[in-house]
This record gives structure tokens, sequence and C-alpha cells, in this order.
């Protein structure tokens, strides 16, 4: 066995990639340092060793040998090479959902075949599900069975472990369980990632605590429309609070879901987590009004009048506290909401009535954001974020009261917060317009109009502010900019607009 360089660290342990030269195959060598484990913890490594020696599954990592040493132990381990499972969910915040059955399929199979040996993991979780790749084809193995412990009698199981977010509800309550624990995990691993986001969610452990035990969640239409009824089912029946009636690993194996054939490999390109979104840049009042006024002439695409809800909300929203807290959150919901309900130009809906917005239907899709987003970025979110939320959850509001699929942002000075909608809605969905033309042109349209103060050089200025950000974001993200000329739309309208 040779040792080559670190690709993983713990607590008490480095784990080295190595090769074993008879087969020539590469293996995870992983070495824990005994002066530093106590009794209980060397405890707990023999046991786990002992059960990985005794499994031998398609979708359960091997491990070739363990050695103890007078200062270490030494683990080989099969070499997976695709990093865990977290990694692909932060990459591509949610998958699709045949690949997201494929990986319940087998990490249901993994479960069953620990639960026949009376095994419980008691820590499934993305982090603890390796990924080995090879073209493309995906295998994913669980891994990590420091907390794994034998069911000897029905329910005999005590030790509250595990992650917060994963644990089923009868650990939390620090009742005697068994090896259905970690069906529920499975089950929230399922939701996660197919809706990209925590079904049990809340701003600290007590929050999510609580609502475990209540087994509250929902499916958002925003994430799920596209997911069908047989993967919903299963989550059902997996989420059930009392396990007695929550159903076992392997009866769930021969769940209808496994064998669904017409399931979309890719969401579909109306859904809603999908759909581009618009934001003008660069540009102001005349030629930009001329695009505007074509751009809302789409059968698919509204544009409200701006109410500017990120340029005026950003220098109070401090004054609204820990933006975490449910209810400093919904406090931000109502003043947003009424400001914009309030606005000079009203936004109406598709009959000509002035909308008002349904605060619980703006709450449960800006909330929503907030915990994918927490999911993908792996830390608390700013300001910025949060209130980016509730705006894009009244944009979507006012395009469905308006039979729309798609809207555009007219409100030039979001180009300001670039990082923070490149991060809201990534590459795939963020779409800039941005409406080139000559700087005296714009100064011009407005000397001879009633709009603005008149100044030449107060109108330059601004003019320079919008392109220095402009450029910011070509030069950032190019792909994402549609370069639309003045001139050019002027002769050629109906193209330039498609």
């Amino acid at each position: 066995m040779q040792r080559s360089n670190v690709f993983g660290t713990g607590a008490f342990s480095t784990v080295y990639l190595g090769s074993n030269i008879a087969k020539s195959e590469d293996v995870a060598v992983k070495v824990i340092d005994r002066d530093v484990l106590c009794d209980e913890e060397e405890e707990r490594l023999l046991a786990e060793i002992e059960i990985l020696r005794e499994l031998s599954h398609e979708n359960i990592l091997t491990i070739h040998d363990a050695y103890c040493e007078p200062q270490s132990y030494r683990i080989i381990l099969e070499y997976m090479n695709g990093g865990d499972l977290f990694g692909i969910i932060e990459d591509e915040g949610c998958l699709d959902e045949i690949n997201a059955r494929d990986i319940c399929y087998s990490l249901m199979s993994a479960i069953t075949h620990l639960h026949v040996h009376s095994i419980a993991h008691r820590d499934i979780k993305p982090e603890n599900i390796l990924i080995s790749s090879s073209g493309d084809d995906l295998v994913i193995k669980l891994g990590d069975f420091g907390f794994a412990k034998r069911e000897v009698t029905p329910n005999c199981l005590l030790t509250l472990c595990g992650t917060p977010s994963y644990v089923a509800p009868e650990v939390l309550q620090k009742l005697p369980y068994g090896v259905k624990c970690d069906v529920w995990s499975a089950g929230v691993l399922a939701f996660v990632l197919m809706g990209g986001y925590q079904p049990f969610h809340g701003k600290n452990e007590v929050e999510i605590k609580n609502h475990i035990v209540q087994g509250g969640y929902n499916f958002d239409g925003k994430y799920w429309s596209h997911i069908s009824d047989a993967a919903k089912d299963f989550i059902d029946n997996v989420l059930i609070v009392n396990p007695d009636d929550r159903t076992g690993a392997e009866d769930l194996m021969s769940h209808s879901w496994f064998s669904e054939d017409n399931l979309l490999s890719t969401p579909p390109s109306d859904s809603s987590n999908e759909k581009p979104v618009f934001f003008m840049i660069g540009s102001q009042r005349s030629g930009s009004n001329w695009l505007r006024t074509m751009l809302d002439q789409r059968e698919d695409l509204v544009g409200p009048h701006p109410p500017h809800v990120m340029r005026d909300f950003m220098p109070l929203i401090s004054k609204f506290g820990d933006l975490s807290q449910d209810e400093n959150f919904s406090i931000l919901i109502e003043h947003v909401c009424t400001f914009v309900e309030r606005n000079q130009v009203p936004w109406n809906d598709k009959f000509g009535q002035r909308i008002h917005f349904c605060r619980k239907t703006v709450y449960n899709q800006a909330k929503a954001s907030c915990e994918r987003l927490k999911l993908q970025e792996h830390c608390c979110l700013n300001n910025e974020l949060y209130l980016l939320s509730i705006f894009d959850a009244l944009m979507d509001f006012f395009a469905d009261a308006n039979g729309k699929e798609l809207w555009i942002c007219k409100s030039m000075g979001m180009s300001a917060y670039h990082t923070s909608l490149l991060k809201f809605y990534g590459q795939r969905r963020l779409r800039y317009i941005y409406l080139v033309r000559d700087p005296r042109d714009v100064a011009m349209s407005f000397m001879n109009t009633t709009v603005g103060d008149k100044h030449y050089y107060a109108i330059v200025k601004k003019w320079v502010k919008l392109q220095g950000q402009a450029i910011a974001i070509l030069e950032d993200t190019p792909d994402n900019v549609f370069n639309i000329k003045y001139e050019e739309l002027l002769q050629n309208k109906e193209d330039m607009i498609r």
C-alpha cells in the first residue's frame, strides 16, 4: 500500500489517497490518531469497523482492511472519486426527478440491507452518501458508520445523534427507537433532492425540532409542480411522525415511484424554478421606453412599473432586525407589500383591477426561496437576499395575476445588486437586456422633454453610473447579457423583440 496525497480531514482523522499495488486500484486510507480518542470514541470506532466488515452491498462503502498500530488506526476503504452528494446539491440546487429517484432507490436498497441485519445507520444525510462516476454512470454508496448501532431488540436505541434537519421525530423526542429512523432521514433527503430546500426549517435548531416533531410540511407549487404524484406519495409514506405507521425500507423498495415510466428527465421549460427572469440595464428613459413598450407586447412577458423595492428598503432594512426570525421577516413582507400596493403607478391585474398581494402566498414563496439559498450557500443569508426573495415573490405574483409566464424588471438600478441577483437566480435563469445608445442622444432626449431637470451634466452623470454597472456585469457574466442597439431596434422592431 502506497500513500499519496491527503484528500480529506476530520476531527480525529486524515484520509489519504492510496494505491493497492497488487490490484492496481485506488483506495482511501483513513488514519485515526489514537492519542486523541477517549475510550467511548475508540469503542465506537471498533464497532464501526466490525459493522462494515459484516456488510457487503453494492451501495454500501466497502472496507478492505483495518490495522491497529500503537499510535493510530488505519482503515483501508473503497475510494469514491466523485465526492459526496452534498457537493452535487450545492452545484445543482436540486436534481431532476429521474436522477433523484435513481439515487433514492440505491439508498433505499442500502438501508434495506442494513435493516435486514438489524443495523441502524442513524446519520443519513448528503455528506455521508459518496459518489463514484464513470462516464454517464453515477454510483452512490452509503458511508460513515460512526453512529451505526445494532437493534438487538425492537426499539432498543436511546442515543440522541445525527444531524438535526435529518433526524427522525422519535429520536428528537428521546423516545426508544429502532431502524425506521433511517427511513425518515431518507425521506428528508428525497425532499431536498427534488425540492432544493429542507421540508422542515426554522431560524434555529429548536424551531427545526418543533416542525419535525409536528411533521408539518408541504409541496410548494413553485418547486414541485413538475414532480410526479408518485414521488410525493413516496415522501408522504416516509415522513410520518409515528414510526409504527411509517413504511419500512423493504416495503418501500416496491413503491410505485420506482417503477414509474413517465417521469421527466429535466424539469419542464415552463417550470417556475427554471423560467428566465429579465432585468434592463445601462439605459434610461426615451429609447428604453421604446423597448419597454415593445416588450410588453409579447404575449408571454409582463413588466410592472418599478417601485424600487431594493433601492428604498435596503437603507432601512437593519431596522427590521434579524430576518431569519419569522416574525421580523413577516413584518418586512407586510411593509414591502403595502409599499408596492401604494405605488404611484398602480400594479393592475389582467382585468385592470389594482392588485392586493396575498401575504401568505408571498411569505410561503419567499421563505421557500430563502431555505433553498441556505441549503445552496451552506450559510446564513444576508439582508439583501432576504429582501430579494420578497421582490421575486411579488414579481411572480404580478405575472400570475396578469396571466403571463415571464416578467421583466424595468428598474435600471437593479444592476447595482448583480452579485445577489446572480446568487439568487443562477446563470441559467438570470438575463440582462442592455440597450446600447449614444450618450449624446440620451442627453438630448431629456433636454427636449418635460421629464427630468434638463441639466446636461446631471443626465450624463447618471448615464455614466449606469454604464459602469452595466460594464461590470458584461465583464462578469457576458453570456447573460443581450445587447440591443437603439438604431437597430428602431429599424427592425419585431425581430429584435423576438
